[in-house]
């Protein structure tokens, strides 16, 4: 399992994410502000826009999908996914919140289009975790494969939105949101090592965007996991 730290990679110890929780199952972050954390964060903005633009034909094509494919498919669903040093820059302000922070991240993506967003989540360069929002449905699941809240992380997702709602004017996503976290095993497979956080999240977000059943993996199943996305990493032209 790796984790962010100042830039570097560092191998997570077996019991780190026993303790990313607290007694009430509540999540503790601990939020950083270094330097170094900052000028990777700028150069994943910068490389999400990059991405951006490679995928824009592929999106623009993804939208007539459902008229040229057969009769009765449903079109592919819209996806955006941010970085983890997004959701990083967006609670380490002095408040605590700050979308200005974050707002030149996403003027390239179409979020009001898309049918699902993903953010990748890390807690305290200790664990991760992934949120899913949906705009059209003004919805927001945060999944955690060790099964702790993060109240805190759907409060800051719902403000965003709703902040990004006043840069686009659009009037529906100024009010509430329907945020949840989602418990394994009931709402997504449950993590039962310290070290596999990362593959549940890649996992997870993999259903999340296709049409794949979320309990379509579990802790079994890492060590082969692990293997494939080793193989389509080394596959991919980075």
């Amino acid at each position: 399992e790796k984790k962010e730290e100042d830039g570097g990679m560092e191998e997570d110890v077996d019991d780190s994410e026993d303790e990313v929780a607290d007694r009430d199952g509540e999540v503790d972050e601990q939020p950083s502000t270094s330097k170094t954390e900052r000028r990777l964060a700028k150069g994943a903005e910068e490389e999400d826009e990059n991405m951006m633009e490679r995928t824009r034909g592929k999106e623009e094509e993804g939208k007539n999908e459902k008229d040229r494919g057969k009769e009765g498919e449903a079109a592919p669903k819209r996806c955006a996914f941010f970085s983890s040093f997004f959701y990083a820059l967006l609670r380490n302000a002095k408040n605590g919140y700050s979308h200005e922070n974050v707002r030149r991240w996403s003027r390239k993506k179409e979020l009001e289009k898309m049918d699902v967003i993903v953010f990748p989540i890390n807690i305290s360069n200790a664990h991760w975790c992934v949120a899913a929002v949906y705009p059209k449905e003004k919805k927001i699941r945060y999944y955690d494969s060790l099964g702790a809240n993060n109240t805190k992380c759907l409060e800051l997702l719902e403000k965003y939105m709703q902040d990004e709602g006043k840069y686009r004017k659009i009037k529906e996503w100024l009010g509430p949101w329907k945020c949840s976290s989602m418990t394994p095993p009931k709402d997504c497979p449950k993590q039962t090592d310290g070290t596999s956080c990362g593959v549940f999240v890649c996992c997870t977000a993999d259903c999340l965007t296709g049409d794949t059943c979320i309990h379509s993996f579990q802790q079994k199943d890492m060590r082969d996991i692990r293997r494939e996305l080793l193989r389509f990493m080394s596959a991919c032209n980075m």
